[in-house]
């Protein structure tokens, strides 16, 4: 996309690649033309594009910055440019392993430390090889990281296989909904909108 094309419109979404941005910046882009008239573009790109784009007055928002995951590009543009400003009422959101009610209760899982279990872990299995599966995100995916050496910290990285997930992945392969599972998880979202100054 030109930037004459981008600059027609009044406000500019960068959208990243999860789903919770995407309905995020879908929900933004119909307030802001309902309720202040303004024309709204979404654009699909990364957080680094984003950031940089905002640095320069090219993209007015990013919907979801998620901290941690997202605190070098924050760091830079937010606290020591102070070229992007952030919406200071933010949604705090914390990262976790979680389980359906009936599983935990049915494996007894009380704490992550539980999963240490070889026994415990096995009931987790979805593929058959005998070890337990947690997915821990997406590829790419600063929280995917972060999980992964939470697994090592805790422990578990030795008894569940750790699976990096994409969208719709393996769903033909494994009846999921019927499975004990567990999974990496967010309390709630988004934590932050990131509006740059436009005057």
């Amino acid at each position: 996309m030109s930037m004459a094309s981008a600059q027609a419109k009044d406000i500019i979404i960068g959208v990243p690649n999860w789903d919770s941005v995407r309905a995020t910046a879908h929900i933004l882009a119909v307030a802001i033309e309902d309720n202040l008239g303004l024309q709204v573009e979404l654009q699909t790109t990364t957080n680094q594009v984003i950031f940089e784009a905002m640095d320069k007055g090219n993209m007015h928002i990013h919907p979801e910055v998620w901290l941690p995951n997202q605190q070098n590009l924050f760091d830079s543009f937010v606290m020591d440019k102070k070229s992007v400003k952030y919406n200071s009422n933010a949604v705090l959101s914390d990262q976790h392993i979680c389980a359906p009610r009936g599983t935990a209760q049915r494996l007894g899982l009380n704490s992550v430390s539980d999963l240490t279990d070889p026994t415990i872990a096995a009931q987790l299995d979805q593929d058959g090889d005998g070890q337990g599966d947690v997915w821990i995100g997406a590829p790419g995916w600063a929280s995917t990281k972060i999980e992964r050496i939470r697994a090592k910290s805790y422990g578990y990285d030795q008894t569940l296989d750790l699976k990096k997930w994409m969208k719709h992945w393996r769903w033909d392969r494994w009846q999921m909904r019927y499975l004990p599972k567990i999974i990496s998880c967010f309390t709630v979202t988004p934590p932050i909108i990131c509006l740059r100054s436009m005057t």
